[in-house]
């Protein structure tokens, strides 16, 4: 009789160990999830500035294209060619490489191109994984 007297204590025993473990999981999971966002919150951070930084490098970059455009202008005309066509020659050229970085920035920016594949393909399989053990 003593025998069955144990096993509601052993039972509550194991359910208070199983609470237990949950808890320390669940702590876990949230201190995961805080250290994520102050780890992101920091690199969005870090991003912002780095895009400033690059902002600032684009309007020095297009100011140093102006001054060699107008410098190519000027070589040509000393070369002989009339002012206007040395204008509309450098001008189309620049054009001819500005349309290829907008179009390669413009296939960059379809959707199917910005999905995160591998996250979606990571959660399937895991999705798959799940129902597996739970079939088996």
């Amino acid at each position: 009789m003593s025998h069955t007297s144990h096993a509601p204590e052993e039972e509550r025993g194991t359910a208070a160990l199983l609470a237990q473990i949950l808890d320390h999981l669940s702590a876990l999971l949230r201190k995961e999830i805080e250290l994520a966002r102050q780890e992101t919150s920091e690199k969005l951070d870090q991003a912002t500035g780095a895009i400033v930084w690059l902002a600032v490098s684009m309007v020095a970059a297009i100011v140093a294209l102006i001054i060699l455009a107008g410098a190519a202008v000027l070589g040509l005309m000393e070369a002989g060619v009339e002012p206007v066509w040395a204008a509309l020659g450098i001008g189309v050229i620049l054009a001819i490489i500005a349309a290829a970085f907008a179009a390669k920035g413009i296939r960059d920016l379809k959707p199917e191109n910005l999905a995160p594949k591998r996250t979606v393909r990571t959660l399937r399989e895991n999705a798959q994984s799940i129902k597996e053990s739970f079939n088996d």
